[in-house]
């Protein structure tokens, strides 16, 4: 008589908070069933209770919901599309496993790498923001700086600016000096 053993691969979901967008691992966290049979996941007893207390996730700073509205995060990205939710299980492939290890990697350095740049983009736009804002509210009090006996030009600024933070890398000691010319 034979016996036949049927394995099942397990698979293992992991799901997202629904309030703060976070991973909900098997074993963790509550779901809550309302009436209408809806479900809810939540990572931690903090986003329930604000979920019971009727808060918009998108109000409250640290929620991936506000973060992307706020543009902190890159939601809209083909990077994004790896982390998909799929409902069927595929069939175990030790070639496309192998593969998808050997890649990994690179799209994990890839997304980083876009973060940053997204980050960095925008810093930049909002130093440029200040910036405008700065030279618009100096031309506008412009009289104000002429009676000081204080000329204000864009480029001179500019250039001292980028003068001092190039005497500060130098040395503690010439940045006196250095300083002491941009005045002169």
């Amino acid at each position: 008589m034979e016996c036949k053993i049927l394995f099942f691969y397990p698979y293992m979901r992991i799901e997202k908070c629904w309030f703060c967008s976070a991973n909900v691992y098997p074993g963790k966290g509550t779901k809550y069933v309302r009436g209408d049979y809806k479900s809810f996941r939540f990572c931690r007893s903090k986003c329930f209770k604000l979920f019971k207390l009727r808060l918009n996730p998108r109000k409250l700073k640290w929620t991936k919901a506000s973060r992307v509205m706020r543009g902190k995060e890159v939601v809209e990205h083909s990077i994004n599309t790896f982390e998909r939710r799929m409902d069927v299980p595929k069939m175990y492939d030790r070639s496309k496993v192998e593969n998808i290890i050997e890649i990994l990697p690179k799209i994990l350095d890839l997304k980083n790498r876009i973060n940053e740049e997204n980050t960095k983009d925008r810093i930049f736009t909002a130093k440029e923001k200040s910036k405008l804002s700065d030279l618009a509210f100096m031309k506008k009090y412009e009289k104000l700086l002429e009676n000081e006996k204080v000329i204000v030009d864009t480029q001179k600024l500019s250039s001292s600016h980028l003068n001092k933070s190039e005497s500060k890398t130098k040395s503690a000691g010439k940045s006196k000096k250095t300083s002491e010319t941009i005045l002169n």
